[in-house]
């Protein structure tokens, strides 16, 4: 799977590595993202009175459109983050799973969803992923657990310092945006990668692929702004990832790959999943037609 390793960045405690894999850019496909900023889909609570854990999107397009696992989308009754990535065909309507990351507010400020430029931080994704995976094994769907995500909100406002009104994950990326910009600008996406591997201090947070390279290059931000949201972890201290540490831990990780065990389920639009869950990580692909959309594995050591 792995193909080369292309760069190793490092600012502070965060360190990444940058690699490609033997097959990328093998299907066309936009970004959520980009699609809801020409108007080619919308998102929009299912009905009038809404449901906290659905909302439903319409591709009124011929393209395919991709959203991502911890995608936040603002606007509506609430706040919500996506629980799986999610491909979507042309011209097709499909309810997907989410979880709110704004409890306190149930009131429509907008008719439907707007995209944000962050992912919600990684932890939350990593625990998200594995309620995910029981849920699916238990015939469940893809669903999360939702006082546990509300929980995790509460915590990273406080840890942040922020004061939310309606505990809103969201208020942490903007009231801290310049500090996060800040932080991430040294590190840039690589024209050539589409996939990286995240480092907290000498350990390994996650690793994701994406089948083309532009969209690994508009990810690569929002994927380190949830990294950066995360700022109980974010301190000066003289622990130091090595490039040829970092580079090992990547090798490895593909390396092994292969041997761990996975159960297959139908994605949320086409396609379908391979769902991992050990004690070190919880994750998935995403495949359609013999192509690997998105592969996410997320470090559950910091669960605690």
């Amino acid at each position: 799977m792995l193909s080369e390793i292309i760069s190793f960045q490092t600012n502070g405690i965060v360190s990444v590595v940058e690699f490609n894999t033997k097959k990328v850019n093998t299907i066309d496909y936009i970004s959520g993202a980009s699609a809801m900023g020409k108007n080619y889909i919308e998102v929009k609570e299912i009905s009038q009175s809404g449901s906290v854990n659905n909302l439903v999107v319409e591709n009124k397009s011929d393209k395919y459109v991709f959203f991502s696992d911890g995608d936040i989308l603002s606007g509506a009754k609430q706040n919500r983050v996506l629980n799986a990535s999610v491909f979507l065909s042309p011209n097709s309507q499909k309810q997907i799973p989410v979880s709110c990351v704004e409890s306190g507010r149930w009131h429509s400020d907008s008719p439907k969803f707007n995209a944000t430029d962050y992912t919600s931080p990684s932890n939350l994704r990593a625990i998200n992923a594995e309620h995910v995976n029981k849920n699916l094994e238990n015939a469940q769907g893809h669903y999360s657990d939702q006082n546990e995500v509300w929980n995790m909100v509460k915590l990273y406002c406080k840890n942040s310092s922020i004061d939310s009104v309606t505990q809103n994950l969201s208020d942490v990326f903007e009231i801290k945006k310049r500090n996060i910009e800040e932080f991430n600008e040294p590190l840039q996406a690589s024209e050539k990668a589409n996939g990286l591997s995240v480092f907290v201090k000498k350990q390994l947070l996650s690793i994701e692929i994406f089948n083309r390279t532009d969209i690994y290059k508009e990810y690569f931000s929002k994927i380190l702004k949830g990294v950066s949201a995360e700022a109980y972890y974010l301190m000066d201290n003289d622990e130091k990832l090595e490039e040829v540490e970092a580079t090992y831990q990547t090798n490895v990780f593909f390396d092994e790959f292969g041997n761990r065990k996975f159960k297959q389920f139908c994605g949320v639009g086409v396609g379908s999943e391979k769902r991992y869950t050990a004690n070190d990580f919880s994750g998935f692909t995403l495949e359609y037609e013999g192509h690997l959309i998105h592969l996410a594995m997320l470090s559950l050591l910091r669960k605690d």
